[in-house]
């Protein structure tokens, strides 16, 4: 669904969705054979949005996904049938977050000068599991986590404009990704506080 507001300076819209997956790798068991196509999950969620104007000097871009996942079988039919279980039957859906927010709004400070642009925007990347190393240990999950950025771009004439851009304005310290097998496991951090200034000259 999509619905224009503000005469139709601002967006906001939302999707219901249900995604079904068969037949993706997993273990096969079988000797020389690593992997065969008997994988299934599923994922159902909602999705939320909001982009334009609120106001001739303020612009947002939102969007906010709440997911809810299953992981229905990873391993094959074969060790099934052979008497196998399937412990991280029913878990969620590894790498897959509940919840994610992202949010990037400017507003241009037109009482101190026009073309004085200010941005803040945030980023919110929900738990998620990304391992059970057997039947009777706890599911392991990702710890969530919240990152900032920040700028500012102020105009020196109509051809030259100078800007200050800021990530991770509060230097947390996060995992952008999470990966394991059988005997071990590796994580990528995310990028710590970076300030750039920059000189833009139009010709």
């Amino acid at each position: 669904v999509k619905w224009d507001v503000y005469d139709g300076r601002l967006s906001l819209t939302g999707a219901f969705f249900s995604n079904r997956r068969s037949r993706f790798r997993v273990d096969s068991g079988i000797v020389g054979v690593q992997q065969q196509l008997d994988g299934a999950s599923r994922v159902e969620g909602v999705a939320l949005g909001a982009t334009g104007w609120i106001t001739d000097q303020w612009s947002v871009f939102a969007n906010y996904t709440f997911l809810e996942s299953e992981l229905e079988q990873s391993i094959s039919d074969r060790l099934i049938g052979g008497g196998q279980i399937d412990f991280v039957a029913g878990d969620p859906l590894p790498n897959t977050p509940e919840h994610s927010f992202s949010l990037w709004t400017t507003y241009e400070l037109t009482q101190v000068k026009p073309g004085f642009l200010v941005g803040l925007g945030a980023t919110y990347q929900g738990e998620y599991a990304f391992t059970r190393q057997s039947a009777t240990t706890p599911l392991f999950y990702t710890p969530d986590y919240w990152v900032y950025r920040a700028m500012a771009a102020y105009p020196l004439s109509e051809d030259t404009a100078i800007q200050l851009n800021v990530t991770n304005l509060f230097d947390e310290e996060y995992l952008e990704r999470v990966r394991n097998n059988a005997t071990n496991g590796w994580a990528t951090p995310g990028a710590r506080r970076s300030v750039t200034a920059s000189l833009t000259y139009r010709f």
